[in-house]
């Protein structure tokens, strides 16, 4: 029922970063707006005492500190677990400046009302963070009211002892539920995101995936870093098909597609790019990595010798310089054509004399 709690890793890393950034405009703006909310209020503490009066609004001011760090975390770091840990201490933080006020107005009568509502404040962090940050977090409040019973004399303490813990107890409740149902979302877009980006037969990355790589220009979007171009043809693949039939050639298909996809980075994309074609984008890679990975590849199919024959790939590598993606890739497949007709089994490179 609760599977979210048995991921591991970079599976659990991806979940917990896509339930922050689906709920991350919630928690900023929800804060944002209770920071205001909470600074606003000292004009009702506005009396003949301006001491006071002015000490209310600096120690309400504080809160903007946490506020303008989970901003700033949020705009240059994105990292669901320094952000969610910021979340939960905006909102201790404004616990605890609710108990300083209390003490600073001498109004023990407003503290269980306030306990209460900033409940609230660690429901609205609960939705960005892990269940296990935010009970943590959440049992807190006990502490702090119990702490607070030390200071300060709070009529009817136990009454209110007794609701903090049902108020924490929902909302640890709430904190699991709110995880488990983005997670069952979760898992369907995934499989939507799956099915629509990628090649049924080799999972690889399909031609959908290669358009939301593109800006309006057709051009790459990741162009900071060098990207080499490499594009694969499986040698003879129509004599495999006519000799052992379809179901063989699918079964080859996935085992090429599984080499070459084991042998790039998470950060590359392997595509189906035809019927046996394979083009293959690697980030941060030189022209020289380009080509030597491209014939670690070729090397790697030709050792296969499992399949019901032998078989070998062609390749063609072009660096991308700019420019529309499409006709990089028209020269990578010059090459990978000059590879064809130079006796297949090689990796070519392009080359601006004639083909």
């Amino acid at each position: 029922m609760f599977k979210f709690l048995s991921l591991k890793d970079i599976e659990k890393y991806t979940f917990y970063q896509a339930k922050y950034q689906y709920y991350r405009k919630f928690n900023l703006y929800g804060f944002g707006a209770f920071c205001c909310v909470f600074i606003l209020l000292f004009v009702t503490e506005i009396s003949g005492n301006t001491v006071i009066t002015m000490s209310s609004l600096l120690i309400r001011c504080l809160v903007l500190i946490p506020y303008f760090a989970l901003v700033l975390v949020d705009k240059k770091h994105k990292d669901y677990r320094s952000l969610s840990i910021i979340s939960h201490l905006l909102a201790h933080t404004i616990i605890l400046t609710s108990i300083d006020l209390v003490i600073l107005n001498h109004s023990p009568s407003t503290a269980s009302i306030n306990f209460i509502f900033m409940g609230y404040l660690l429901l609205i962090a609960s939705f960005c963070s892990p269940p296990s940050y935010s009970i943590i977090s959440q049992w807190f409040l006990i502490a702090e009211i119990y702490a607070a019973s030390r200071i300060i004399s709070i009529s009817n303490f136990y009454l209110l002892f007794i609701y903090a813990f049902q108020v924490v107890a929902m909302l640890n409740i709430i904190s699991v539920f709110v995880t488990k149902l983005f997670y069952d979302n979760y898992l369907k877009s995934k499989k939507l995101d799956f099915i629509t980006y990628h090649d049924n037969l080799t999972e690889c990355f399909n031609r959908n995936m290669l358009r939301k790589l593109l800006n309006k220009d057709d051009k790459f979007v990741f162009t900071k870093s060098p990207v080499s171009i490499l594009l694969f043809d499986i040698d003879y693949f129509k004599r495999v098909n006519d000799t052992y039939g379809h179901d063989q050639g699918d079964v080859i298909l996935k085992r090429v597609a599984k080499v070459i996809t084991e042998s790039i980075s998470v950060k590359s994309y392997c595509f189906r790019w035809g019927g046996e074609e394979f083009l293959v984008l690697l980030e941060n890679s030189t022209f020289e990595n380009g080509v030597k990975t491209a014939e670690s590849i070729r090397e790697k199919i030709a050792a296969v010798d499992d399949l019901i024959c032998r078989i070998t790939i062609s390749a063609g590598v072009k660096q991308y310089e700019g420019g529309e993606y499409l006709q990089c890739i028209k020269m990578a497949d010059q090459a990978l054509y000059k590879a064809k007709t130079n006796g297949r089994n090689q990796v070519q490179i392009f080359t601006h004399e004639p083909s």
